[in-house]
């Protein structure tokens, strides 16, 4: 059984993963006004020091995401104005569009091409939150959204990883190719005994263990329990 714990580091040490947390047509365009943003997202696994690769979903080893899961997509002008606050985007399990429901409910609406604006910045991140409105960096997310200290539940482990992508200044487009990024660490802990005997021979054994709990700069966290032995 693993245990993970998401936790803000950037270095890794042993079995313990921690991650921490053109076109150049500028003219005014025709006929394009009602162009939707259209997307593309991808998420980066875990690396482990080993190299192997290690959630949305999580199998301990890949991250994927599942049907329902929601990014929230933000444009930022150069001056730094916010273009579109926190829009929602969900995936149908093939394919990300604007979550028109969703949206709707909080005043919000799809996001559309316009190369009249000069230059912008996308910052997209996940798991979707309406606490993220009016937020434009990442370091402000990072601020509003810390690894929770009990991660035993699915939920709260899951909304722990959050996911960080930012495209830099440049023209509008009109499709963005997203390669989300996991902005804090994993830690991942997969205890065993070894056992000497009389005649002197050794043997290692598994072993489960539940409501495991780490202090962490003098806060103590609770991890999450893995069963596929990964």
């Amino acid at each position: 059984m693993i245990k993970h714990l998401f936790r803000q580091f950037s270095t890794a040490i042993g079995i313990v993963i921690l991650i921490t947390a053109c076109d150049t047509d500028k003219n005014h365009y025709t006929g394009e006004e009602n162009i939707p943003l259209s997307i593309s997202v991808s998420p980066a696994n875990f690396v482990s020091p080993s190299g192997a690769v290690t959630r949305s979903t999580d199998n301990g080893n890949q991250t994927t995401f599942d049907k329902d899961d929601r990014i929230g997509i933000i444009v930022i002008s150069q001056t730094g104005n916010i273009l579109a606050d926190n829009l929602p985007y969900r995936y149908d399990g093939s394919a990300w569009t604007f979550d028109r429901i969703l949206g709707e409910n909080e005043g919000k609406s799809p996001y559309y091409y316009d190369n009249t604006v000069g230059s912008v910045s996308y910052l997209v991140y996940f798991p979707y939150r309406p606490e993220a409105n009016g937020l434009s960096t990442a370091t402000a997310l990072k601020l509003q959204f810390p690894p929770l200290p009990d991660q035993r539940d699915e939920a709260a482990y899951c909304n722990s990883d959050l996911m960080l992508w930012e495209s830099g200044s440049g023209i509008p487009q009109k499709s963005l190719n997203i390669r989300l990024e996991h902005a804090y660490s994993l830690i991942s802990l997969s205890p065993s005994v070894q056992l000497r005997m009389p005649d002197g021979t050794v043997t290692k054994n598994a072993i489960s263990v539940g409501n495991v709990s780490l202090t962490i700069a003098g806060e103590t966290r609770y991890a999450r329990p893995v069963t596929d032995g990964s």
